[in-house]
């Protein structure tokens, strides 16, 4: 896999091949109101199966799969870069034209997983899966 260095720090490429690939799937929505791009595996082996401190890096890839990306992350906490996998899951769950704009909504999931030389040392999961509504005062 190709990487790239920006500040000290090695960030996957594959970040830019998944705004390609979405936007492709924005402008094919009107022939499939549904798609997906990349992997997300269940994150309960993260806490069922794997151990802080004593699962390695092939516990954490025969329970989750082959990550998206790898790399460095650096938190302001402790200032000691950690080895990092990355996963992620975008789903375009519904799509429609509405005059010259398509509206699309869509589910993003990412999961980082940390690594502390070669052991499991966490985990960082979020989503924007949910319900929201708005509307004006």
């Amino acid at each position: 896999m190709m990487r790239r260095k920006i500040d000290g720090l090695i960030r996957p490429r594959r970040c830019s091949l998944t705004m390609v690939m979405l936007l492709m799937l924005a402008t094919s929505s009107a022939c499939s109101p549904s798609a997906s791009v990349g992997h997300m595996p269940s994150v309960a082996p993260l806490t069922s199966e794997l151990v802080i401190g004593q699962s390695t890096r092939d516990d954490v890839h025969r329970s989750l799969g082959d990550p998206s990306g790898d790399g460095e992350y650096l938190f302001v906490a402790d200032y000691v870069p950690r080895q990092a996998w990355f996963y992620h899951d975008i789903k375009l769950t519904d799509a429609k034209a509405v005059h010259d704009t398509v509206v699309m909504n869509m589910r993003n999931q990412v999961l980082l997983v940390f690594f502390k030389g070669d052991r499991y040392d966490g985990y960082m999961w979020y989503s924007n899966a949910g319900t929201a509504a708005a509307k004006p005062n």
